[in-house]
């Protein structure tokens, strides 16, 4: 007898312990009954489970199997309550009391996922029981019957829920890859428009596997870049009814995930792939996608959901624009991760081609819009010897005519607005990466830029003062059409882009004389009140052109001297562009 109570104790203690434990957790048959008891019930053990020991304490398969069966239970209750049809017959909401078993539910899910931080074990013993898959299943049948999603803290804990079942898992979410990918995984993020962080720590810790290698399915396939797209969408969203304080802060940790998300994309080489397919995706497709992504309603009755989301969604222009901008923040610095990015983008010859036909379609976009005079003409082969070859592929000429012709198809249209600033940004940080980095700078990159965008400029001036080899502007009065077009064409940007292509690069400092860019630049250096900052944005173009090249300095001093000889009293700037 002592023998046996020596070896039961310890398992009557730990059964004893457990039941005491289960008991914390209402029954089951209450998720009907009175779901608000479950739900406060569950929230002390929610508050409770905040403490490690806690957690640990709980973290036995007997209280993790009442734990599955409440939120499988609260699963239920949530598909069973009848919904409020108008007039015509068309699902509208649910009852009241959606709530109340909406609480339940959402306890039961936040103690879950703070359980998940015990490690694989709870996390597997979730999968095992099939929550996660009954979770997805059922914010899936939401889209499909509700016109909006649930509450703001139901949106909050699902993604978190999901994300937590798999982190630091390799095996889980390899599954969970298998098996959400990609409908399943697609109807989560679109739930998190309030707190899109939620969206991105959820992709990033079940394809984590993936992203480490080339991008995998989010990079590669049309499903993943329907994904990227809705990332991006998110990315592009506002709080409409959040308070200044809390957007702030809720953009701050948007970015921060978002850096992580798309650093582990880019540096490992997906951005031409990612970035093509998004750029190849058609309206009709991400309909279908999103119509997929939804539990079939029954019927001919379209997905309730589909309107609320399509109204969230942005344009394709603007996804072009935010991918440029994901990028565009990672080359930023001085650091060896900004080194390796460069290093890895300018020596892929499909990035460089795809970075050069941006601008260029961009450019004639944007000339057709605001109809401007520009044609931008291949250089001679004398120019283009100077960037290391004599048959580089600038992607030139370009002309409205062949923008036109290509607009048919949405791939090929330029950026405009923000998105071709994006773009002007991420070329101008590009530019200087080879200073950083050691890497030799493209020269195609060279020659698009001082041709395409150096040409823009003079036809934005010729569009604001006429002629451009006229040595005075007096008398002169621009028209409010053409500082629209100057603005609305971010001419800062362009310049900036141009001043960074030429700063320490013989190669574009020569490339620059022989084109005539050298006077285009010289003729932004005047001060105008209508566009603040121009004369010091063209005297850093101008003086980036010059430094350590004698034949520039020289060609620069002869243009600045013809101006002050026509008209005294303009200001020769020798001192601000290095030429004492």
């Amino acid at each position: 007898f002592t023998s046996l109570s020596a070896t039961l104790g310890p398992v009557l203690r730990v059964a004893c312990i457990a039941f005491a434990q289960m008991t914390q957790l209402p029954d089951i048959s209450a998720v009907q009954t009175d779901p608000k008891s479950v739900f406060v019930t569950v929230s002390g053990c929610v508050r409770n489970s905040l403490q490690e020991e806690w957690r640990h304490e709980h973290s036995h398969f007997q209280f993790l199997d009442r734990l599955c069966d409440l939120i499988g239970a609260s699963l239920d209750a949530l598909g069973q309550i009848a919904v409020v049809t108008d007039a015509s017959g068309a699902l509208e909401g649910s009852c009241t009391d959606d709530n109340a078993a909406e609480d339940a539910c959402v306890s039961c899910l936040k103690l879950a996922r703070n359980l998940c931080a015990c490690g694989s074990a709870v996390q597997k013993h979730f999968w095992a029981r099939g929550i996660v898959a009954k979770v997805v299943g059922s914010v899936q049948a939401d889209w499909s019957t509700r016109k909006v999603p649930r509450q703001r803290i139901w949106c909050e804990t699902v993604p978190g829920f999901v994300a937590n079942s798999v982190a630091g898992c390799p095996i889980l979410q390899r599954r969970a890859c298998d098996e959400l990918f990609p409908f399943g995984l697609a109807a989560i993020c679109a739930l998190c428009w309030c707190r899109p962080q939620l969206a991105f720590v959820l992709v990033q810790n079940v394809l984590a596997d993936e992203v480490d290698s080339g991008g995998g399915r989010i990079a590669q396939t049309p499903e993943g870049h329907c994904i990227l797209f809705l990332l991006l969408s998110l990315l592009h969203a506002d709080d409409e009814n959040a308070a200044k304080e809390d957007q702030e802060k809720r953009e701050a940790a948007t970015r921060e995930w978002a850096t992580i998300f798309f650093s582990s994309l880019w540096n490992r080489g997906a951005f031409f792939l990612a970035y093509s397919g998004v750029r190849n995706l058609k309206v009709h497709y991400l309909q279908a996608f999103l119509c997929s992504m939804v539990e079939d309603p029954g019927g001919d009755r379209p997905p309730l959901g589909i309107e609320y989301l399509g109204d969230r969604m942005c344009g394709l222009a603007d996804a072009r624009g935010l991918l440029w901008h994901t990028l565009q923040g990672l080359l930023v610095g001085q650091d060896s991760n900004v080194s390796d990015l460069a290093k890895q983008l300018l020596s892929d010859d499909d990035f460089v081609q795809l970075a050069v036909q941006e601008m260029m379609l961009s450019l004639a976009a944007l000339s057709d819009k605001f109809s401007i005079a520009w044609i931008a003409v291949a250089p001679t082969t004398e120019a283009v010897k100077t960037l290391g070859s004599s048959d580089l592929d600038l992607g030139l000429p370009v002309t409205r005519q062949c923008a036109d012709a290509q607009a048919e198809d949405t791939a090929y249209c330029g950026l405009v607005g923000i998105s071709f600033r994006e773009l002007c940004r991420c070329a101008a940080e590009l530019a200087v990466a080879p200073v950083h980095s050691g890497v030799v700078y493209s020269g195609r990159f060279i020659g698009a830029y001082l041709a395409g965008n150096v040409s823009f400029l003079d036809a934005l001036h010729r569009l604001r003062f006429g002629d451009l080899n006229r040595t005075t502007l007096k008398g002169v009065t621009p028209s409010e059409e053409s500082y629209m077009a100057s603005t609305e064409c971010y001419m800062f940007e362009q310049l900036r882009l141009v001043g960074n292509v030429v700063g320490r690069d013989r190669r574009a400092q020569d490339f620059l004389r022989m084109t005539g860019g050298l006077r285009v630049l010289l003729s932004h250096c005047h001060a105008d009140p209508k566009l603040p900052l121009l004369r010091e944005y063209g005297i850093i173009a101008v003086r980036n052109a010059v430094t350590d090249n004698e034949a520039n300095r020289q060609m620069v001093r002869v243009m600045i001297a013809q101006r002050h000889e026509a008209d005294a009293e303009v200001e020769v700037p020798y001192d601000e562009v290095g030429l004492v």
